[in-house]
């Protein structure tokens, strides 16, 4: 068996995110002994953080601490370009030389993205479409997660929309990795009921088809199933109990592992359907891979072979399960979440069907299903979900 396993990032579990954010910049500028004055720091978040005040009581602290800090807020639950381009003008006014992503896994791609063109220049249309090589490691960046979901602030790609296009391909590389992830579960507890459930589901999803993808690993087999657990097990809780602080930490742990697993072995069928749904209807990328998870894990059940034991055993399910219990236990898990499982359910009328087939059939991670698939079976799979 050969296999590689590289993972640069340094990561801070567990700590306040007032207390580890100055260690965190140290750490990703490659000198504890600077002077913080020296060096411009750009904070990206979105305007729902804004108005927690979140963003007011880290700045407050990085100022404290002596850094000289300039804001980006306006970041969309699905960025596309023009969040990029707006964000980038703030980094290069200010000649920041770090970058700290803080919010969900749009604010951290966003965060990817701009520290991508600060390092290697030019447009992001020239590394998305047009293949010009990523030739240096992106601007200094600290992650730091507000859901517990995405994973982003482990993995090597970015996801941007194109909003003519309204089509979602990631751009990747070792270089785009953050220099330091700092995730503090308790500041997923302000989070929503249905927000917890979609940004948990999505984890779920991350770790399932990190598990049963074609690249997958002993060390990613571990880090999936270990994420999987826990997420199969607290994420109803936390959905339930926001306050809930041990269901809030195993899913914050859930979520990384199940990032770092998936950026090594590849996602599937589930997420090359789920990116143009959520693109071509504005739909929160987690709710899609809820809604999807049933139908996507229906059709790969008949090819897991040894996997599939695995799978059952992280579900608490016993290994004499048929397929279509597995799948009714599933569809049963996400409903309970208050998440739809149907297109119905989401307020999707008139899908086009085929056309979202196609680009499903297109997207890089599909060749990495368990179970190969064409246009035709994306096809069916959406039917099924209609």
């Amino acid at each position: 068996m050969d296999f590689s396993f590289y993972f640069p990032v340094k990561l801070l579990f567990g700590r306040p995110i007032v207390e580890a954010l100055t260690e965190a910049l140290e750490t990703a500028l490659g000198n504890s002994s600077r002077h913080p004055e020296s060096a411009s720091v750009l904070l990206i978040s979105d305007p729902g953080l804004a108005g927690t005040g979140l963003v007011e009581r880290v700045t407050e602290r990085l100022h404290h601490d002596r850094w000289c800090v300039s804001l980006f807020t306006e970041v969309r639950s699905n960025p596309t370009v023009e969040d990029v381009e707006l964000a980038l003008e703030v980094a290069r006014a200010n000649e920041v030389s770090a970058l700290v992503a803080l919010g969900g896994g749009s604010v951290i791609d966003v965060g990817k993205a701009i520290g991508l063109l600060m390092a290697n220049g030019g447009t992001y249309a020239d590394y998305q479409w047009h293949g010009r090589p990523i030739i240096r490691p992106i601007l200094p960046l600290v992650a730091v997660p507000t859901t517990a979901g995405t994973g982003s602030e482990v993995t090597k790609v970015t996801v941007i929309g194109d909003p003519e296009t309204h089509f979602k391909k990631g751009v990747l590389s070792p270089y785009m990795f953050p220099r330091v992830a700092v995730v503090d579960p308790e500041l997923t507890v302000t989070l929503p009921p249905r927000l917890t459930a979609a940004t948990g589901a999505d984890a779920l999803v991350h770790a399932l088809e990190a598990l049963l993808g074609k690249r997958s690993n002993p060390i990613t087999d571990g880090l999936a199933t270990a994420a999987l657990t826990r997420a199969w097990r607290f994420l109803p809780r936390a959905t339930r109990d926001g306050d809930d602080l041990e269901a809030r930490r195993e899913m914050a742990l859930a979520s990384t592992l199940a990032g770092t697993a998936f950026d090594q072995s590849g996602l599937g069928i589930i997420h090359s359907l789920a990116g143009p749904l959520a693109a071509q209807y504005d739909l929160h990328h987690g709710l899609c891979t809820a809604l999807l998870l049933p139908h996507g894990l229906a059709y790969n059940l008949p090819a897991l072979d040894n996997k599939r034991a695995t799978l059952l055993l992280a579900l608490g399910m016993p290994p004499s399960a048929s397929d279509s219990e597995v799948v009714g236990e599933v569809k049963a898990w996400v409903s309970k979440l208050g998440l739809p499982t149907s297109l119905g359910e989401a307020g999707v009328s008139g899908p086009d069907l085929r056309a979202l087939a196609e680009e499903a059939s297109r997207m890089v991670l599909l060749p990495n299903n368990p179970r190969p698939a064409t246009a035709s079976d994306c096809q069916r799979i959406l039917e099924k979900a209609h």
